[in-house]
């Protein structure tokens, strides 16, 4: 055991037990990545670019389509330096992404893709006893689907690839054996002690549009979809599909897990997810990409120790539960949630605008405490040194108090009074000169020197590098151009030695003396042009063979496609018969209701007459009896009291 080795190396942050304030069972998990040096610029420039229209928009609320369009240009362009630099800035996309230490590079210029290679790499090394799928879905752009392809291959293990945008990038089936990457569909020959069981991983496109490999997306099956970028819709009737693909009816649909930089735009994407239909969605990001551009792809203190040692502290804790025998419930996610976002105001926008970002990153994001001077205020201090308008002596304290040294009789308490004010002038300027000294100390430190030097030390080196470039280019430039030189020489000396055969040839007829040879050498010349009438004539056969097998295909594809014509015109023709036999039966059927409502109607209406007609009569009757009654009124015989007879 080498002690000293051990003692000697770097001690690894030890990962503590982490509080959560709620548990997040639901399936749909969200892990934050960090953001490089390079990246974090980059942001800074892009916002720096749209500085004016920014301004604008968020002060004016300006609803031009040329701010509006600057606005979400710049949202876009941020989205992809979070996923990459190279999506953006395309001529420092490498050529050839299957070349040596190619795909570290691509992990080591994006913080996204560094914990993505983590997380593939802890998902290979689970030893599940069945086969592992993972799905990478992101945006169906041809670049971002080589750069994911060229980072699988720095992942060590037992795996395949399934690509089903573009084509595989080069080289890629010689570097299969290695790194244990196939083409679609290959045999996997995988690497590495971690894990013996196959795992699949799918690079699928977001908006469903499979281009290749058909058959083998339609019988796959899906354990974790990653979303790589933030244009990725997991609400889509895809994605949703993707879930549930050839799952059996009980099972649990598949884990989606979320990458999403800290405090990027991504992150703040996701955050106002439920506010994209609001009028103020697009301020609320911009103003939060602004006021956030000092503190993007900062790690918590929390869980830096576990993104230091590559995310193994997710396998035991969570993807063994996802790979398990459990298939009806989801494990929790043993992560705190992604910080929220406040609400900025324009003031914070243009004060943040107008404040230069630092990308000194610290893992902990521990600043150094510097404690502020107490300094009087704009006020107190015009007040102390009589600087004010109605003041037109401005601090002459000799006319001040109205008695200057030059006087015979000198009062002392006058002058030491002005003594006094004197001597508290020069006390405030070499007050004034010790803080300038301990400024100028203090900027001239080492440690400010250094962050103060360290950019332009590095475009320093970046301009000696692309110096050295140069001269790598132009030297490449002036040995090509020898050689080209040499070999435009070498051509010129051939077609003069050519020039010199034909000549001799055609001179050798004369030249010859005996009939024999003559007619000999007649005869090879002649053989000679029939041999090239002949190649000639073989060539034209075999154009003329190629087009007119060219065209008996055509003819054959037209006879397949009138075929399928007429058979979709006879099924049409079908449908139509089938639809007009519907429309008669419906229109029968709407006739007969239509009698039926009349004569229903009809009767009601005969019904009503002679509902009418009874009334009347029974009407006349009522008016006849009330008229008799009338009338027979005084006939009636008032009764007449009589006594009650006595007992």
């Amino acid at each position: 055991m080498n002690l000293l080795r051990i003692l000697d190396s770097t001690p690894e942050p030890p990962i503590i037990e982490l509080e959560l304030s709620e548990t997040n069972n639901s399936g749909d998990y969200h892990l934050g990545t960090p953001m490089y040096e390079y990246q974090k610029e980059l942001t800074d420039q892009i916002i720096s670019l749209h500085y004016p229209d920014i301004l604008k928009f968020c002060e004016t609320n300006d609803q031009k389509d040329i701010i509006l369009k600057s606005v979400e240009t710049c949202v876009e362009n941020c989205m992809l330096v979070c996923t990459h630099p190279y999506l953006l800035i395309s001529h420092y996309m490498p050529k050839n992404l299957a070349v040596k230490d190619m795909p570290a590079k691509l992990a080591e210029t994006s913080g996204k893709f560094n914990v993505l290679k983590d997380l593939l790499n802890v998902i290979i090394s689970n030893k599940a006893s069945n086969v592992k799928s993972v799905g990478l879905v992101m945006s169906n752009n041809v670049k971002l689907f080589d750069l994911i392809e060229a980072l699988i291959m720095v992942c060590s293990g037992n795996k395949t690839v399934k690509r089903y945008v573009g084509n595989n990038i080069q080289r890629e089936s010689k570097k299969a054996v290695k790194n244990g990457n196939g083409s679609n569909g290959s045999t996997p020959n995988g690497h590495g002690d971690a894990s013996k069981t196959l795992t699949q991983i799918h690079l699928i496109p977001a908006d469903g549009n499979i281009q290749r490999d058909q058959a083998i997306f339609d019988a796959s099956r899906f354990d974790v979809l990653v979303t790589i970028d933030g244009n990725v819709n997991t609400e889509t009737e895809f994605y949703q599909f993707l879930k549930t693909m050839n799952h059996s009816p009980g099972e649990k649909p598949a884990v989606t897990i979320r990458l999403a930089p800290f405090k990027t735009i991504e992150h703040i994407k996701l955050y106002y997810s439920k506010a994209v239909n609001e009028d103020d969605y697009l301020y609320k990001l911009i103003s939060s990409v602004v006021c956030l551009r000092d503190f993007i792809g900062n790690i918590p203190p929390d869980i830096f120790p576990i993104y230091h040692q590559k995310l193994t502290y997710l396998g035991p804790n969570f993807f063994d539960h996802v790979f398990g025998d459990n298939v009806s419930t989801y494990p929790p996610w043993p992560l705190p949630t992604l910080p929220i976002i406040q609400k900025y105001t324009p003031i914070d926008v243009e004060r943040s605008l107008l404040t230069e970002a630092h990308f000194h990153y610290t893992p902990y994001g521990l600043q150094p405490f510097v404690e502020e001077k107490v300094t009087p205020t704009y006020y107190q201090t015009k007040r102390l040194q009589s600087d004010y308008i109605a003041n037109p002596l401005k601090n002459s304290y000799d006319e001040l108090i109205g008695i200057t040294s030059a006087t015979e009789r000198q009062d002392m308490t006058i002058l030491t009074h002005k003594s006094l004010l004197q001597l508290n002038a020069a006390c405030r300027d070499l007050r004034r000169a010790k803080d300038e000294l301990e400024s100028y100390n203090q900027y001239d430190s080492k440690e400010v020197q250094n962050k103060v030097g360290r950019r332009e030390k590095e475009k320093r080196l970046a301009v000696s590098k692309i110096f050295d470039d140069l001269d790598h280019s132009q030297q490449r430039i002036d040995s090509g151009n020898k050689w080209y030189i040499k070999k435009q020489e070498q051509i010129d000396q051939l077609k003069i030695a050519i020039k010199e055969k034909e000549d001799e040839i055609a001179n050798f007829h004369d030249k010859v003396d005996s009939p024999e040879k003559v007619s000999y050498v007649s005869n090879q010349l002649e053989i000679w042009k029939l041999e090239r009438q002949i190649k000639q004539l073989i060539a034209r056969i075999q154009s003329k063979d190629d087009e007119r097998n060219f065209t008996n295909k055509e003819y054959e594809n037209s006879l397949n496609a009138v075929k399928e014509a007429k058979q979709e015109q006879s099924l049409l023709n079908e449908q139509i018969q089938y639809a007009k036999r519907k429309y008669d039966e419906y229109e029968q059927d709407q006739e007969t209701k239509r009698q039926n409502f009349e004569v229903d109607h009809q009767a009601l209406l005969n019904e009503i007459k002679s509902l009418e007609f009874s009334n009347e009569q029974l009407e006349m009757k009522l008016g006849n009896a009330f008229k008799f009654l009338k009338d027979t009124s005084h006939f009636k015989k008032r009764k007449v009291r009589t006594n009650t007879p006595s007992k």
